[in-house]
């Protein structure tokens, strides 16, 4: 695996444990989980720093930095 320069919506990314997935814009988190275990995720939506994604049903937002691409 290698850090992505940019993942496509419609790629999957490798997510390790213990990453923080959040819902809400960066300064106003309204909800956050954390990978129980490593995951690979669709991504649904590119933005400047993070990657929309899909996990346990719903959408959520995670840091571009803390992923990988497959």
């Amino acid at each position: 695996m290698q850090k992505p320069m940019r993942a496509d919506v419609g790629e999957l990314i490798y997510v390790p444990s213990e990453v923080v997935l959040f819902k809400g814009e960066s300064k106003q988190i309204s909800d956050w989980t954390k990978t129980k275990a490593p995951v690979n995720l669709l991504v649904t939506n590119v933005n400047n720093s993070t990657y929309e994604v899909f996990y346990n049903n719903e959408y959520w937002l995670v840091e571009r930095s803390s992923t990988y691409k497959l």
